[in-house]
């Protein structure tokens, strides 16, 4: 899995660690056009500047990957693997555009988690992606009301979604 998986560090410890178990990663360029540091220690806030320019990075990321014709799975740190999701994934929601995990909220924090999210690459979500990158500029603090409210958007009712089972 390590030949196709894409991990973004933020600090020289984590790109450190990542690279010796022989992931590819992100330069870590990146980080330098920022106006501030992002402290690898997470305070328990969501919408701290850390997390917040994290999400921007992985979403930016996505977007490139599936411009490039690649489905893309973006998971928070907190997912643990004991075999490959991928296949699974796959024969889960084979007729299905994004499959995520369930938010059990029914404001704009829900009901989709951005926390663990698979996109397959086609034209639906190239345009969907392509819409949710040019609004992060304007986005409030959370990827997540981002993304739940692009996907109600009357717009996007054509690109399918499975919340996956528990």
């Amino acid at each position: 899995i390590r030949h196709r998986t894409l991990m973004i560090p933020t600090d020289e410890y984590s790109q450190s660690i990542i690279v010796s178990k022989g992931f590819h990663i992100v330069p870590m360029s990146w980080i330098q056009e920022l106006k501030f540091k992002i402290s690898p220690i997470w305070d328990g806030k969501q919408g701290h500047r850390g997390h917040r320019y994290i999400n921007n990075a992985v979403s930016l990321a996505a977007h490139e990957l599936l411009q490039r014709g690649f489905s893309v799975l973006c998971q928070d740190v907190d997912f643990v693997w004991f075999r490959d999701p991928i296949p699974w994934l796959d024969e889960l929601g084979n007729d299905k555009d994004i499959l995520m995990t369930l938010a059990p909220r029914w404001n704009a924090m829900g009901p989709l988690n951005t926390g663990f999210t698979y996109i397959r690459s086609n034209r639906r979500t190239r345009i969907f992606m392509e819409s949710l990158v040019n609004l992060l500029p304007i986005k409030s603090w959370s990827d997540q009301i981002l993304m739940n409210t692009l996907i109600r958007h009357y717009k996007f009712r054509q690109v399918s979604v499975l919340i996956l089972p528990q």
